[in-house]
């Protein structure tokens, strides 16, 4: 029996890139489909988002940082708020405002690990990593944007945290949360009957509607959410506009979306901690240096055993890509074993 059903038509690039365990993912006869088996020991595969919209968001500095280095960003940031007064859709007369809020919001987040583990009977932390993945193939077939996905994420790990969920309904929670999201941050959503189809018809429309008050209710009505992405955006401002940096940033983002290990670690910090490991492996000192100065937390311990991790986790993930066969060329060049406390 497989948790999650077929996933039909599935985007050509995610095969490209090799993103999908062959583990855990068999090619159907007719070679469309693709199955997301029970097996939690399947091999850990992290995907990279495209590189899309750096500029396309609304941003501001944050104010739980030391003193020193909040008077140093203000300053950075508002005169790149000056910059962009005549792009509207980077909401620079209002970014300081909206940064701020978003920074109180992070820290009301109801996510928990003692909670998850608490709660839940049979879902575990290796069945939340194969959800969340699938639904990164679920974003790239759909093809809509990465703030439906990490959305989608951030509602479920606080719904999991609040409510239990036995494994029959866990692709269809997963689906929710993800139609959900799409209304929020798209002008148009999927029908309901095409994430029917995608789950081979694993739920019905009375299931569905459940599942969607449920969620809601556990959301408090709350449907926005600070995201790893829209924190990673601002930050990728104060660095070099190079495309390679947007693309390993976006790769150590879904690892802290992934991962167990970042689950209650604030999407500021990942985000930081990611353009500080990707600037750090890409052999960019003077943008990680920036990044973290700038964006520097009281808890320097926190965000170095973060950027530590997430290093860690990069470096098994290429090497097992690698034994596949499907090394992405771009990773050849990145030094996984760089000592990123140096920059600190």
């Amino acid at each position: 029996m497989s948790i999650f059903t077929n996933i039909k038509r599935l985007d050509p690039k995610i095969k490209q890139l090799g993103m999908i365990s062959n583990t855990n993912a068999d090619m159907s006869s007719n070679n469309q489909n693709i199955n997301i088996n029970e097996n939690i020991k399947a091999e850990k595969i992290i995907t990279i988002s495209s590189s899309q919209e750096r500029f396309d968001d609304e941003y501001s500095d944050p104010d739980i940082y030391s003193d020193e280095s909040e008077e140093d960003s203000n300053d950075l940031f508002q005169k790149l708020d000056q910059e962009n007064l005549d792009k509207p859709l980077q909401l620079a007369s209002s970014a300081s405002a909206i940064f701020a809020q978003a920074y109180e919001d992070e820290q009301t987040i109801p996510i928990s690990k003692q909670s998850i583990l608490k709660i839940q009977t049979a879902l575990t932390p290796k069945y939340r990593e194969v959800t969340v993945r699938w639904l990164i193939q679920l974003n790239y077939h759909f093809k809509l944007t990465s703030d439906t996905l990490y959305s989608a994420v951030t509602y479920f790990d606080i719904y999991i945290s609040l409510r239990n969920i036995e494994l029959n309904e866990l692709q269809l929670y997963a689906v929710v949360c993800y139609w959900i999201s799409a209304k929020i941050d798209n002008r148009c959503q999927p029908p309901i009957a095409e994430f029917n189809k995608i789950t081979n018809e694993n739920f019905t429309l009375e299931q569905f509607s459940r599942a969607e008050v449920n969620i809601v209710t556990a959301l408090n009505f709350t449907l926005n959410f600070p995201t790893s992405k829209f924190f990673m955006r601002r930050f990728l401002l104060l660095t070099r506009n190079d495309s390679n940096l947007i693309e390993i940033t976006n790769f150590f983002t879904e690892i802290a979306l992934q991962k167990w290990e970042f689950i209650e670690i604030p999407p500021s910090l990942c985000a930081i901690s990611a353009i500080a490991c990707a600037a750090s492996a890409l052999g960019y000192s003077q943008d990680a240096k920036s990044v973290i100065h700038l964006a520097r937390y009281n808890d320097y311990e926190l965000l170095l055993n973060c950027a530590q991790t997430m290093l860690k986790i990069g470096k098994e993930t290429t090497i097992k890509q690698k034994e596949r066969g499907k090394e992405i060329a771009m990773f050849s060049s990145l030094d996984f074993d760089v000592d990123i406390s140096k920059n600190f």
